[in-house]
């Protein structure tokens, strides 16, 4: 798998998840079952499964493509002929993959595993690969805290994270992009070691590496000089605050169930409204770049990315109102607690724009913003229409 299709795999893996999405919340909507994934040992399916589950476990066969978001954990030690994309809060892998793996998780462990083809993955606190694990192709890794690789990889490894520790083999290149390496006694690297950090790799003595190890600069975001360049910065981004504020308070004044209301969906549906959200933030932007290619469809496209715009804008508000009910620990905005309500509001709207703007972690905070905040407006606007479709009927039927 080479680097350009890793974007376009992301971004089938969100839309199909987005659209299982919309679908699983209609055909819940008269009632909300337990629904797990459960293939035990010696079972074999023949079919792809898409959707979203309570618990995912394989420990049978299944002959097909397996696309789950889950809520809880997600344990594959069967074997699966097809692709594997995952969005689950803990993965635990132990079994064999025939075709490219894709999980997006808390927590990531590989025990044992044998991955035939590449590995993409994309952790929020750590990813660990056992010594035992063997990955035939490629081996990308995304985490914002530690990640361990004492396995195999038959090909390059590209790993971005807070910490670093690789004591495994690697077939060919090593790229790294942390502060904080240790290549192991038992680290075993074919081709060449290149890290971008400011600090010097721990490299044990005992360490193989075939073509050397090469530290270049790290990745730094471009920033302007200290000049009335930078007090405009600070400006805009006031400035931006207190519009958020005050669209705030509109939405408050005009539609005062609307933020308590999404700020409940995120609560309970994290997993889901996040992968809804995201699911339409990417479909908007293709459709309004698809729409603008042809002159014909300017007008729509420049509509479509307007509602998208407007949409990352607001997206923020819900997830600020979250954070200030869960301060206050009242989920309403009654009486005399509607102004204090609407001062943790606008603390909650600075914090969460400031730490947008971190290195590192700012972008997945981002990401999350933006996906809980268009994904709660979508689900509950969802529900609604389910609601308003049922009391019609019932007054039809009267």
């Amino acid at each position: 798998m080479k680097k350009k299709y890793l974007i376009w795999i992301c971004m089938i893996f969100f839309f199909s998840v987005w659209m299982n999405s919309l679908i699983v919340l209609g055909a819940s909507a008269e009632s909300a079952p337990s629904r797990d994934i459960m293939i035990e040992k010696g079972e074999n399916i023949s079919s792809d499964l898409i959707g979203i589950y309570d618990n995912v476990d394989i420990k049978g066969e299944l002959q097909g493509n397996l696309f789950a978001l889950s809520n809880g954990a997600t344990c594959l030690e069967g074997h699966v002929e097809g692709m594997t994309a995952l969005a689950t809060e803990k993965a635990t892998i132990a079994g064999t993959n025939t075709k490219d793996l894709l999980i997006a998780s808390l927590i990531a462990e590989f025990r044992g595993a044998v991955i035939e083809d590449d590995v993409l993955v994309l952790t929020a606190t750590s990813a660990q690969i056992d010594e035992k694990t063997k990955i035939i192709q490629d081996a990308y890794i995304f985490s914002s805290g530690t990640v361990v690789v004492d396995g195999s990889v038959g090909g390059d490894v590209f790993i971005m994270a807070k910490n670093v520790v690789f004591n495994g083999t690697a077939a060919k290149n090593v790229k790294i992009y942390s502060d904080d390496i240790q290549i192991g006694s038992k680290a075993v690297i074919e081709g060449q070691l290149i890290y971008y950090s400011a600090l010097n790799a721990r490299v044990d003595d005992n360490a193989f590496i075939a073509d050397g190890a090469e530290q270049r600069p790290p990745l730094v975001i471009a920033s302007s000089p200290k000049s009335a360049l930078s007090f405009l910065n600070i400006g805009s981004v006031v400035a931006e605050i207190l519009f958020l504020a005050f669209l705030a308070w509109i939405i408050m004044r005009l539609w005062p169930n609307l933020l308590p209301a999404s700020s409940v969906v995120i609560k309970q549906k994290p997993f889901v409204t996040f992968f809804v959200g995201i699911g339409i933030v990417i479909l908007l932007l293709i459709l309004s770049v698809l729409l603008a290619i042809t002159v014909v469809m300017m007008v729509p496209s420049f509509f479509l990315l307007g509602v998208f715009f407007f949409s990352m804008l607001l997206s923020i508000l819900p997830v600020a109102y979250l954070f200030s009910a869960l301060y206050h620990s009242k989920t309403i905005m009654l009486g005399t607690s509607k102004r204090k309500h609407f001062v943790s509001m606008l603390l909650a709207i600075a914090l969460l724009e400031i730490f947008s703007m971190m290195p590192f972690i700012g972008f997945g905070i981002s990401m999350l913003i933006t996906g809980w905040g268009v994904g709660s407006f979508a689900v509950l606007l969802r529900e609604n229409i389910k609601m308003s479709d049922r009391q019609n009927g019932g007054n039809i039927d009267v």
